[in-house]
């Protein structure tokens, strides 16, 4: 767990060492072609604290909570994800460059856990005065789930306890005047907000813009606010989740179509167009996966291979059931809900001729 890993992976990616979606292999390429500019650098030593931070950090949940709790070591690809997010600065200004980032991967694969270590480091190491952060969702009890995982994080930390203050509904660190609370549309007011850092979680799930929006406006006066969604795939393309989705994909494929957007950090995790889910059902061990690894960067790890496969096999011949798989497990978003018909069935036995019942 080092800087390092954020070089290699992106080395191991490309050169196809690592199976990885068409999406992750231009993160990969863009980071390879944004260390060559002069204008923008990557700060090793802010990428380094970043990535450091998560060894102070206790996991809190499954069976490397268990007494004596293990500290949390990321993945090559966590390190990746985390040293963009924090390293890279503009070079005239020496401020963070990226504001927002959008990160979407397929369920069990740490992406609470990671997301409230980095709602814990903008609260904690930022120097930041009076710094304003915020676990976001469009109901209390979504947007308590990181605060309270992070919250449960210091509470195992006698470094973190002593520096932290701890209520039911905020964190605080009092000599910086800095707050870590969570945040809903459904609170009852959202006025005065002056947001350093929000993680806005499982966006798929919001039906409106409107909280997305009062946060970004309240990021206005910061020098290096970051708002952060995490989700995975959804199935309603009128959101803003697919918006930023959609977004995400032409700030990727910005080296090729001329477009490009410094400030927005996307990292999308999923398989490709023409992979089939049910390629992966009849190996035997992790290592072997060529689809399911592509959405699930923490096969093997957080995501259990056994889990998966037999979730996968549960579902084979039942319509609708699969929809919810793809979202869930393969990322892919899904033009409605549920399958009532599995269409390569309906494919099979389509007909043009037209049958008349007489009267």
């Amino acid at each position: 767990m080092d800087v390092s890993d954020v070089y290699s992976y992106a080395e191991d990616v490309l050169s196809g060492k690592i199976v990885a979606c068409k999406l992750v292999k231009q993160a990969c390429a863009r980071f390879q072609a944004d260390i060559k500019r002069s204008d923008i650098y990557f700060d090793e030593n802010a990428a380094r604290m970043a990535i450091d931070w998560f060894g102070f950090l206790y996991h809190v949940k499954g069976e490397w909570a268990k007494p004596p709790p293990q500290t949390i070591y990321l993945e090559p690809w966590q390190c990746f994800v985390t040293g963009n997010m924090f390293g890279w600065r503009y070079t005239e200004s020496n401020r963070r460059r990226f504001r927002t980032c959008y990160f979407e991967v397929a369920r069990k694969n740490a992406k609470t856990t990671m997301a409230a270590g980095w709602g814990g480091y903008l609260l904690v190491v930022d120097d930041e005065y009076g710094a304003e952060i915020y676990s976001s969702a469009t109901t209390r009890d979504q947007a308590k789930i990181v605060f309270n995982i992070f919250k449960q994080m210091v509470k195992k930390s006698d470094s973190l306890r002593s520096r932290v203050q701890v209520f039911r509904n905020n964190m605080s660190i009092q000599e910086k005047f800095s707050k870590f609370e969570p945040l809903s549309s459904d609170f009852n007011t959202l006025d005065g907000l002056n947001t350093h850092g929000s993680i806005c979680d499982e966006v798929h799930a919001w039906p409106t813009r409107d909280l997305w929006d009062v946060i970004e406006e309240s990021t206005a006066a910061r020098r290096e606010p970051l708002q952060v969604a995490i989700t995975t795939a959804g199935s309603d393309r009128n959101t803003i989740c697919y918006e930023l989705r959609d977004y995400a994909e032409r700030v990727l494929n910005g080296y090729d179509s001329g477009f490009n957007d410094d400030s927005f950090f996307p990292m999308i995790y999923t398989i490709d167009e023409g992979d089939s889910w049910e390629d992966d059902l009849n190996i035997e061990d992790v290592s072997e996966s060529k689809v399911w690894i592509k959405a699930n960067p923490n096969l093997g790890v957080s995501c259990k291979f056994d889990y998966l496969k037999g979730k996968a096999l549960k579902i084979t011949g039942i319509p609708a059931a699969q929809n919810n798989f793809l979202r869930k497990h393969m990322n892919v978003w899904t033009q409605q809900i549920t399958r009532w018909i599995d269409l390569d069935l309906w494919d099979a036995n389509f007909t043009n001729e037209v049958y008349c019942v007489e009267s």
